[in-house]
């Protein structure tokens, strides 16, 4: 995935390893037609450039760092697997923004740690709920922290390794919610608690890309039902699996989201 804080200019941590923005799913699969319906792409123009996430009919989660330049610039992608802005009616949902708010404690700076690093997307039209050719469904936003040994996925359109192309088709991957204090042993005290960080402790091959920038990381919290835990933030340069990749906490901006989406729930 390609916007992930892997940015150039980064900080240089841990011997030459950077705190980037992240942008793709690193050694996922194919997600199957319908599977995480809430997923959406963010692009400038025509161009991709993050993920994100519907919230509801007509709002939606990025990261802070996926915008910043005026809302009509950026238009959603959203109700398909495939990333491609020239789908039809019959295929996709097509929405131009009209509010890319960046949280106003947002600081893109990498030995800080990206904090706050959240954005709140606005549209006119609303996204109705659907199933079938076009598959949309809101996400439910994660209310606690206790997701530590859940069953847990990141997906994308990010790059499929370090330098690697961007797929048109979403990716998957199993991840894991390690605590603060694990992360912090290998990140530092840049982790705050409104972070929350994964990582493939299987075998270090999973992971968060440039592109996966903003989109989401979710887990499931009875059979079938999943919630919103993190937005896609940083992690290390060249998509290097083996640190743990850095996502915003949702559950830390619940009150500022719905300040937000007021009236618009």
């Amino acid at each position: 995935m390609n916007s992930m804080i892997f940015l150039s200019g980064l900080v240089v941590l841990l011997a030459a390893v950077h705190a980037r923005p992240e942008s793709r799913i690193v050694d996922g699969v194919k997600a199957d037609k319908g599977e995480w319906p809430w997923q959406l792409a963010l692009y400038v123009g025509t161009r991709f450039n993050c993920g994100g996430s519907i919230v509801a009919s007509t709002w939606g989660v990025t990261a802070a760092h996926c915008v910043g330049s005026a809302p009509n610039s950026y238009q959603i992608l959203a109700g398909t697997n495939i990333n491609k802005i020239s789908c039809g009616a019959t295929d996709c949902v097509i929405r131009q923004l009209i509010n890319a708010t960046r949280h106003p404690n947002y600081t893109g700076i990498g030995f800080l740690g990206f904090p706050n690093d959240i954005a709140y997307m606005a549209w006119q039209t609303p996204i109705a709920e659907v199933s079938g050719n076009i598959n949309v469904k809101y996400v439910k936003r994660a209310t606690t922290d206790n997701q530590i040994g859940k069953n847990c996925y990141v997906t994308g359109w990010g790059r499929m390794y370090g330098g690697g192309p961007l797929p048109t088709d979403l990716y998957e991957a199993k991840v894991d919610v390690i605590s603060r204090d694990q992360c912090r042993k290998i990140w530092g005290e840049k982790v705050s608690d409104k972070h929350v960080c994964i990582h493939d402790l299987k075998d270090f091959s999973s992971g968060s890309c440039n592109g996966d920038s903003g989109g989401p990381l979710v887990c499931e919290v009875s059979p079938k039902s999943w919630e919103l835990v993190g937005a896609t933030s940083w992690g290390a340069a060249g998509c290097n699996t083996s640190y743990p990749s850095v996502y915003t906490r949702i559950s830390a901006y619940n009150s500022w989201l719905d300040t937000q989406a007021k009236p618009k729930f």
